[in-house]
């Protein structure tokens, strides 16, 4: 009886420790790097400050004059589905992405070029 005990305290893990070993959650992402047809446009997007009702302030750097359409994006707008739209300032959704695979996110919508956008690393 005591041998059992002893052998269940040696494989028990001890309080004290679970949380060593635990994964640390990763904060969200700041940047993003937006791709068009896989290939990189070059625009990065900068999630700012909170701006109320889902949104945060946005700031475009870089992008291309091909992108004019959708450079007076200044929200990032998450939904509870996991979509991300980005949101000129008179509220008009410019673009529409759900969410891909890992740090990605894909474009959808009618008519909606090939876009992605991808969690930028410095």
């Amino acid at each position: 009886m005591i041998a059992a005990a002893a052998a269940a305290a040696y494989v028990m893990p001890r309080a004290e420790s679970s949380n060593v070993d635990a994964p640390q959650s990763k904060a969200p992402a700041e940047w993003f790097e937006l791709y068009h047809a896989g290939a990189s446009t070059g625009c990065t997007l900068h999630k700012g400050a909170p701006a109320g009702t889902g949104r945060v302030t946005l700031k475009l750097d870089g992008c291309a004059d091909d992108l004019a359409e959708y450079a007076d994006a200044r929200y990032w707008s998450e939904r509870d589905d996991g979509a991300v739209a980005l949101v000129a300032a008179d509220g008009a959704v410019l673009l529409q992405f759900a969410a891909g695979d890992g740090t990605a996110y894909e474009a959808f919508g009618d008519g909606v070029p090939l876009f992605s956008l991808a969690e930028k690393n410095d």
